[in-house]
């Protein structure tokens, strides 16, 4: 009998409104947590000031390179006479030693058709050495923007092959 009075009891069914409103309950504890996240980043965003750039801290100008000094007597110098104009190397000779170089001879080139000062340097002579003689030499001469390499054979350290004034 209790077996009949199990199965003459209306069933249960399931509220079709519990599967409609959880869901529902999921999808708006979903929206309110976006928004309150994009409330704080909105107000983390709204108190953001940019870094401005100190504008008060002043820059030293560029200071000139300071001048390279060289020791004249450092290396020997020969001085040819390129350019074919008697007593040339001599004037090359009394400029250079008025500014301190140490002058061991002159004497003529192989040729007399030079167009630009030549200088050629053994191995061991200093770029900032022959920069130096560039400088001097070419305030009234023009000078080949190369430095020859010097044959070690050679009895001075530099030579000098001279050219006409510019």
């Amino acid at each position: 009998m209790i077996d009949q009075y199990q199965t003459l009891q209306p069933k249960k069914q399931k509220s079709k409104i519990g599967l409609i409103l959880g869901p529902l309950a999921i999808i708006i504890v979903l929206v309110v947590v976006y928004f309150l996240s994009r409330q704080a980043t909105e107000k983390v965003y709204k108190n953001f000031k940019p870094i401005e750039p100190d504008t008060s801290a002043t820059i030293a100008p560029p200071t000139a390179a300071p001048e390279v000094t060289v020791d004249p007597k450092q290396y020997s110098i020969s001085i040819l006479n390129g350019s074919g104009i008697t007593g040339q190397a001599g004037q090359f000779k009394t400029l250079l030693e008025e500014k301190g170089f140490d002058i061991k001879s002159t004497a003529n080139a192989d040729k007399e058709d030079y167009t630009e000062v030549q200088i050629s340097a053994k191995k061991t002579v200093s770029q900032n050495f022959t920069n130096e003689l560039k400088k001097i030499i070419s305030s009234s001469f023009t000078v080949s923007d190369t430095i020859e390499e010097l044959s070690e054979d050679v009895a001075t350290d530099i030579e000098i092959i001279t050219a006409p004034e510019k």
